[in-house]
């Protein structure tokens, strides 16, 4: 039916049915009101392809598969119950003027498909609360070419599909614009991606990723696959590193806590190495607040000091020189100071570098960890 529809619903229905509304181009949210506030049972893919449901939507209760599915006048989707669990497949599928969801605190599943195609819809935020999501189904945001922000929580188990011709589609990881992603919670992230390619491996452009305090564990291949430059912060609250993590990316920056576990994954690595030289496999490390060492030579005389906001109860100082070809010749040690201070050199060299070590351990103490210094 193509043309306006006054709907009436009687007490009497109990159900309506599959597709009952589906391509009712003239329905209005009018009709939509009172279907909500009817009590009967709602079909499948009720409203399919009713583009004159136009401007925001709020649904109050519990909503079946492929509901709103091509409804492409609706702007903004929210819940006006937090007891709704589950967002089902297809749901919202093809919603090509959605450009705001509210998601409800109580969501644990989110469809197969249920966003996927929303091209003005630019942010996703799913909530950590206690029972939190549970699941996102697979490409359920794909095709979502504006999607530049997710906020997930650590508990999330993403669904992959296993078709052939799809393979590795997981919710995020096709045709978005991703450039920000935040991992929220408590605890480990889920160990069950379902793939071994991060749900947003070949998404958008450059991405940064905040993992939040409180996170534990991040689980192997979290960011596998990655396409783009990443740059990765990791709180001191994380302990474990899964394998793979941030294997097959093209670039990626490390910001981690000096001393952390991730600070150790970094070192046993090889990611820590001289100021913005990465390593062969193009990963950056960087440490906020750490030690660094600043430093000139004169005359036959290092002139140093130690800057950064880290406490330190003794450091070692470790000077070397090397040959034009860059050869060792020769190393000196000793106690360092947060100076300014001054060493007198062992001998002459063409090149000298200093490292800022743990005393007991010989770690470095910086990501910067080597100056290098020429006369």
């Amino acid at each position: 039916i193509t043309h306006a529809i006054d709907l009436t619903i009687p007490d009497s229905v109990t159900s309506i049915g599959n597709n009952a509304f589906q391509n009712c181009t003239g329905l209005t949210m009018d009709a939509v009101e009172k279907v909500f506030a009817s009590k009967a049972t709602l079909g499948t893919y009720l409203f399919s392809g009713c583009t004159g449901l136009t401007g925001p939507l709020t649904a109050p209760r519990d909503i079946p598969e492929g509901i709103f599915q091509n409804c492409t006048g609706l702007t903004s989707v929210s819940f006006s119950s937090n007891d709704i669990e589950t967002i089902p497949a297809n749901a919202f599928k093809g919603c090509t003027g959605l450009a705001e969801i509210s998601l409800p605190t109580g969501l644990t599943t989110i469809g197969n498909d249920a966003f996927s195609g929303c091209t003005e819809l630019t942010s996703v935020t799913i909530h950590d609360v206690p029972g939190a999501v549970e699941t996102i189904g697979a490409t359920a945001f794909v095709g979502c070419t504006k999607l530049a922000s997710v906020s997930v929580p650590a508990s999330a188990k993403y669904l992959y599909y296993e078709y052939k011709w799809r393979n590795y589609q997981g919710p995020f990881n096709l045709d978005t614009a991703i450039q920000s992603i935040t991992i929220t919670g408590a605890g480990d992230m889920n160990e069950d991606y379902g793939n071994s390619y991060a749900p947003w491996y070949s998404a958008g452009g450059d991405i940064t990723v905040v993992i939040e305090e409180g996170v534990t564990s991040i689980r192997a291949n979290a960011f596998n696959g990655i396409t783009h430059a990443i740059d990765l912060t990791i709180p001191d609250s994380v302990t474990s590193i899964g394998n793979n993590a941030i294997k097959n990316c093209e670039k990626v920056t490390l910001q981690v806590v000096w001393n952390s576990a991730a600070y150790d994954f970094a070192l046993e690595n090889g990611y820590l190495n001289v100021e913005d030289e990465p390593d062969e496999n193009q990963v950056y490390v960087v440490i906020p607040g750490a030690l660094r060492i600043a430093a000139t030579l004169e005359s036959g005389t290092l002139h140093y000091r130690i800057v950064g906001d880290k406490d330190f109860a003794s450091a070692r100082m470790i000077l070397c020189g090397y040959n034009s070809a860059g050869r060792f010749l020769w190393a000196q040690f000793f106690d360092a100071e947060t100076g300014p201070a001054e060493i007198e050199l062992l001998d002459e060299a063409d090149q000298y570098r200093a490292f800022l070590v743990n005393p007991a351990s010989f770690k470095p103490l910086c990501p910067c960890w080597e100056t290098t210094l020429e006369e």
